[in-house]
């Protein structure tokens, strides 16, 4: 029969095969005894020395058995060259092989980004750093401001949370603001000549109308810029309105009071990135956020956004309040700060941004009785009984000058202020003495609160926003000899090159079994598709 015969080199888990043209054809006989898997051959028709120069061929194909055969070792019989050969099962059933469908763990041509490839270890070694973003606090006043005071008073202009108006003001404005409430309220008309400008504040205090107070890192103009407030001159507190040099800006809608922001962070890629998008996540990749006071530092999940070129941070701030919450994420819908959302939110985050100014609040504990308002009279009127004739008299005047004030101011009905100008009669009295004798009755039971929770303006100029990434390196990998993470059933006709499976299995006409089994655990192992 004849056999071919090559000097071919291939890979032992290899299914290349040689070409035709390369062969050489020699008469052969079969040695007994002998088998197909494992043949010996007799070269017939040769000289010695004809004989001598065929050792060198290392590769055979035997048509009569369809398969292709490794020779492993030549030796001479009775002066007869003899070959002694194995079958090359990956060679024999290429075709078989190639037209099969198996779940591939790794491969050299095809591999998928997003597994990990845990056979190369990582490196024990320092990360390195790569910057994303970083830039000064963007809650900060803009250079050259001091920031804005957002205050809600209570007044007659009402609006869509009620009785409250809300005003943006900056720094000089909101001194100005305060400086003239402390000046006399004119609530009082001209019914209120006869009080003295201290008892008008002790009872009627311009800041009990404040119900908040606090900084933001704003300029009015952000405001104007987005419609959410107009200029103004006017404060309207209470009763009064207090008209300002400095100019106030009114919040047109006391709902919608916010502000919302928009920063877009560049995510570094690993330098090994190459390898697959793996790379860009832990262990590997590590990514970390700086923007205070949402967070002073903060690991975000890598997975989460793994092959992400950018990262949005959405802020709002609450303007009322100075609550804010940040969300970080892959997407936002919308075009400017009107209709800016988040979309596949990685992380959220609440803070406070805004500083409550606190806001001194004089309150005046009222008497409970007309008694306690007697004696508080006599009390604090000490110093007046002496130039208005005794305690007796003293109340005489104070009823029959002011007693509708007194009444109002103890809390006393119609009724019960009839009673006593029964009891004590009437007489004219100075206003001025009723004056200081009153100033003296609240002016004893005066007490001083805070309301609001001081804060601090100072972090966020020593704390920049910065987005950053800590990279670590894994050993060198080798594609052609150990392929990458696939794990897909793929047609082994669409690979090349090295493929690993799982639990292979191959159906090959007149294979034997052993050929079977010895082409699925060279599948297993990994074989290089040739």
């Amino acid at each position: 029969m004849q056999v071919k015969f090559w000097n071919y080199a291939k890979r032992n888990n290899s299914t290349a095969t040689p070409s035709d043209s390369l062969a050489v054809s020699v008469d052969c006989v079969l040695k007994a005894p002998t088998n197909v898997m494992k043949p010996t051959l007799e070269l017939t028709g040769l000289t010695w020395l004809e004989s001598r120069t065929y050792i060198r061929y290392n590769y055979a194909y035997i048509a009569d058995f369809l398969r292709y055969y490794v020779i492993k070792n030549w030796h001479f019989v009775n002066a007869k060259l003899v070959a002694d050969l194995e079958v090359d099962v990956l060679a024999s059933y290429k075709t078989n092989i190639r037209s099969s469908t198996q779940y591939v763990l790794r491969s050299a041509s095809s591999w998928d980004d997003y597994i990990t490839d845990t056979k190369y270890p990582v490196k024990a070694q320092a990360p390195t750093i790569s910057a994303g973003y970083f830039a000064p606090n963007p809650l900060l006043p803009p250079q050259n401001a001091d920031g804005v005071v957002v205050v809600g008073i209570v007044n007659k202009t009402g609006s869509i949370t009620g009785c409250i108006t809300y005003y943006a003001l900056g720094i000089y404005a909101f001194s100005e603001l305060c400086s003239k409430l402390f000046n006399l309220s004119t609530q009082w008309g001209d019914g209120g000549a006869d009080i003295a400008d201290g008892i008008k504040k002790a009872i009627t205090d311009p800041f009990q109308y404040f119900v908040s107070a606090v900084w933001l890192p704003y300029v009015p103009v952000d405001f104007t810029n987005r419609g959410l407030a107009v200029q103004t001159n006017a404060v309207f507190c209470g009763y009064d309105t207090i008209v300002l040099t400095n100019y106030a800006y009114q919040f047109v809608d006391s709902i919608q009071i916010a502000f919302t922001n928009l920063i877009t962070f560049n995510v570094p890629s690993h330098p090994q990135a190459s390898r697959g998008n793996y790379m860009n996540t832990a262990p590997y990749s590590r990514y970390f956020l700086s923007f205070y006071p949402f967070t002073a530092l903060c690991e975000l999940d890598s997975s989460a956004f793994m092959g992400q070129g950018n990262l949005y941070a959405v802020y709002t701030v609450d303007l009322r309040t100075g609550k804010a919450i940040c969300s970080i994420c892959k997407t936002v819908y919308g075009t400017s700060y009107a209709d800016w959302q988040p979309a596949q939110i990685i992380r959220a985050f609440e803070a406070q941004v805004g500083v409550s100014i606190p806001i001194a609040a004089i309150h005046t504990a009222l008497p409970q009785s007309i008694a306690d308002g007697k004696m508080m009279a006599i009390g604090a009127g000490a110093t007046a009984v002496s130039n208005s004739g005794g305690f007796k008299q003293t109340l005489k005047k104070i009823w029959a000058t002011s007693s509708q004030a007194v009444g109002a101011l103890f809390n006393a009905d119609e009724q019960t202020m009839q009673g006593v100008y029964d009891l004590i009669g009437a007489e004219p009295f100075n206003g001025g003495d009723v004056s200081k004798i009153v100033e003296g009755t609240f002016a004893s039971k005066q007490t001083v609160e805070l309301s609001g929770s001081q804060g601090t303006m100072s972090f966020n100029y020593r704390m920049p926003i910065a987005f950053w990434a800590e990279f670590v390196n894994a050993v060198d990998d080798n594609v052609a000899l150990n392929g990458r993470p696939l794990c897909q059933s793929v047609a082994l006709s669409t690979l090349a090159g090295f493929v690993c499976c799982d639990n292979p299995h191959i159906i090959a006409a007149g294979a034997y079994p052993s050929e079977i089994a010895e082409i699925e655990n060279l599948l297993a192992s990994g074989i290089f598709l040739e």
